[in-house]
């Protein structure tokens, strides 16, 4: 679903307020990886890698290695987001994907099917 210019600011307002809540400094690693997760996730819609570093504005060669990253660990699947960041107590999933993100954990394949996004 492609967002209207409107509601892609007011989207991009929100990431970087939520992200904001979880006390990330602009800049560093964890807020890229924040940043481009819900990016992709909620406005581009894909896991592409040029539109990612496109709309994220961060370096292609940071997004390329986040992204293998999230695809080795099933957070990207078949282009899509598979999270379950906006499900009840959903904060949680996020803050486990954003350390895949960074190399920091891997995701535990589970037999409960995740949403994609």
């Amino acid at each position: 679903m492609k967002l209207s210019t409107k509601d892609e600011a007011k989207a991009f307002r929100q990431i970087n307020s939520y992200i904001r809540t979880l006390g990330c400094e602009p800049g560093t690693d964890e807020w890229n990886t924040s940043y481009m997760l819900l990016v992709a996730a909620i406005i581009t819609g894909t896991s592409n890698t040029d539109a990612v570093a496109k709309k994220t504005k961060l370096p292609r060669s940071f997004v390329r290695v986040v992204a293998r990253r999230l695809r080795a660990n099933g957070v990207w699947v078949d282009g899509k987001t598979a999270c379950d960041w906006f499900e009840e107590d959903g904060g949680v999933a996020f803050a486990a994907d954003v350390c895949v993100a960074q190399g920091l954990m891997k995701r535990v394949k589970s037999k409960r099917k995740t949403k994609t996004r």
